[in-house]
């Protein structure tokens, strides 16, 4: 269902690999009811991620809490907008925007969702705060981008995985297990808890690049590196770009 918003960047992808599109003309785009966002287009009308049993928010949207119940997982959709993963301050999670188009936060089954939607330009100032317990470990940890911008200042989870459809993603994690960073058109940057060595790699590269510390891997490739740990991290590339770090 999320996946809808990266299926653009790579129709565009295909553009610009196939004929050499520079996309200077968008007008066809936007009569057909598209929005051109950092080269991606979509029509948040057609998103079918907002679930209709709950409210969608708009307008200016004060702190508060997302749910009193436990929370396991968390899952997060966001597109048009700035993005960001803040420190709570307690055990419980939270939202706060402005300047908001289509907002949708409940939590099903352990679950808590965040959707945040907007259908124009991303230099406009819709903003969103998550905030979410320090130090927790989740189950599994989603956030999918299909254009704007994401911070994640700390995420803690067994597994994560990280979507960009287009757009920027940057912060620190800490994946107990496994990881998975999808990048169709956009970038990529985390920094994760450990060293090199701590965890395997799967690198998928069509046309763009990646790096894990001081490795590069560029072009059309496919490799997997057995470091023996265990904990496998994989970095699937379209045309963008992933740069994997780590604290030690």
């Amino acid at each position: 269902m999320k996946r809808y918003l990266r299926l653009f960047p790579l129709v565009i992808a295909a553009g610009i690999l196939c004929t050499g599109c520079d996309l200077s003309d968008t007008d066809a785009l936007v009569e057909n009811g598209k929005e051109i966002i950092d080269n991606t287009f979509y029509n948040i009308g057609d998103v079918t991620v907002f679930d209709e049993r709950f409210e969608i928010l708009s307008g200016d949207v004060e702190r508060r809490i997302i749910t009193e119940n436990p929370v396991n997982d968390i899952s997060v959709t966001t597109a048009g907008c700035s993005f960001n993963i803040k420190d709570s301050g307690d055990d419980f999670c939270y939202i706060e925007g402005k300047e908001i188009e289509k907002l949708q936060i409940y939590e099903e089954n352990g679950v808590a969702y965040v959707h945040a939607l907007k259908n124009s330009n991303v230099t406009d100032s819709m903003e969103i705060d998550l905030y979410i317990p320090f130090g927790k470990c989740f189950g599994k940890a989603e956030v999918d981008l299909g254009a704007g911008y994401v911070g994640i200042g700390s995420l803690v989870a067994r597994d994560i995985e990280l979507n960009v459809g287009a757009g920027s993603l940057e912060g620190n994690v800490f994946p107990t297990e496994g990881m998975k960073l999808n990048c169709d058109m956009g970038n990529i940057s985390v920094t994760a808890a450990g060293n090199k060595e701590a965890y395997d790699y799967l690198v998928s590269v069509t046309a763009g690049a990646a790096s894990i510390a001081d490795e590069e891997f560029n072009g059309v490739s496919r490799e997997f590196v057995d470091n023996k740990a265990g904990k496998k991290i994989e970095l699937d590339v379209a045309v963008g770009n992933i740069s994997l770090n780590f604290t030690e």
